[in-house]
């Protein structure tokens, strides 16, 4: 699939971060052609979280209404044992949403940090510059994330290898650290799975604040 224009830019998969850098470029007026293997893009029938700070993103793009409409607000936010039961919860969001019918099994897949992203007129963003552990949902986010920045480096008084090089520089470190991140609380979170049942929510309390703690500092809120 592609579209159908002689743009100078080419985005190689309609994914979130490939969408996302499309429709930022576009708010820019930026044009940008847009390759896809698949077919024609379907639902998959799974759900993925994305943070605050890329649903601003996503909002500034026009979309507000759009995920308001089909989205489903963060309620609370559980850690659950294999047996399905609660050992701590904290509430997210702003107003209820759908409670979990099951507890999902994901498998911790992740790649080490690149040392760059790309040379000359070409880079990467999303799982193809930073696959990270799905534990902390930050994925998809990250990967608009970068969208939003590229796009803003590319709107930018200058030349494109000078552009992609400040997007780099702006993105890899913050997702490097989420990366390592990710990481820590898996380990962590695996520790505390083998240690008594009264000592875990306590635990659990500190693997969360401390992922925050990353997260916020790398997206720059206070």
């Amino acid at each position: 699939m592609s579209t159908d224009n002689t743009a100078d830019i080419v985005i190689a998969g309609a994914g979130i971060g490939g969408l996302t850098a499309a429709l930022a470029l576009h708010a820019r007026g930026i044009g940008a052609i847009v390759l896809e293997a698949a077919d024609e893009i379907r639902p998959l029938g799974v759900g993925i979280n994305i943070q605050p700070a890329a649903i601003a993103e996503l909002t500034a793009l026009g979309l507000g209404e759009a995920i308001a409409a089909t989205g489903i607000p963060t309620r609370e936010h559980r850690y659950l044992d294999y047996r399905g039961r609660v050992l701590w919860a904290e509430p997210r969001g702003s107003r209820p949403g759908t409670p979990a019918r099951s507890t999902p099994s994901t498998p911790m897949v992740d790649r080490d940090p690149l040392p760059s992203w790309g040379r000359g007129r070409v880079t990467l963003l999303g799982d193809g510059a930073h696959l990270m552990y799905p534990i902390g949902a930050n994925g998809a986010s990250q990967a608009i994330l970068d969208a939003a920045v590229l796009a803003a480096e590319l709107a930018a008084p200058g030349d494109t290898p000078a552009a992609l090089r400040r997007y780099e520089a702006a993105r890899r470190p913050a997702t490097t650290a989420i990366v390592h991140a990710n990481r820590d609380m898996d380990d962590a979170e695996r520790a505390i799975a083998v240690g008594r049942d009264e000592n875990k929510a306590g635990a659990i309390a500190g693997i969360t604040r401390n992922y925050r703690a990353v997260v916020e500092q790398r997206h720059g809120i206070n």
